[in-house]
């Protein structure tokens, strides 16, 4: 099994898995936040935890789905 890549789609990878981190810091900094209600602090958290799980769900078609090898592809 090979795995085909190009260079943009490794460019692609690597942004997801940057605003993968950025959303996790931010979620981080609102947890530790000391000026926010408790209620917006759940809102916002719940937020950038369903925009983390999208972008790692973009990362794995990306990586998977987009450019299977033969023995990941069988549609």
């Amino acid at each position: 099994m090979t795995f085909h890549a190009s260079t943009t789609d490794l460019i692609n990878i690597v942004i997801l898995a940057a605003g993968v981190g950025v959303c996790g810091m931010i979620f981080l900094l609102i947890s530790k936040s000391l000026y926010l209600s408790n209620a917006l602090k759940r809102s916002l958290q719940t937020f950038f935890a369903v925009l983390s799980v999208n972008l790692i769900a973009q990362i794995i078609v990306q990586a998977v789905l987009e450019h299977p090898g033969d023995g990941i592809h069988t549609l």
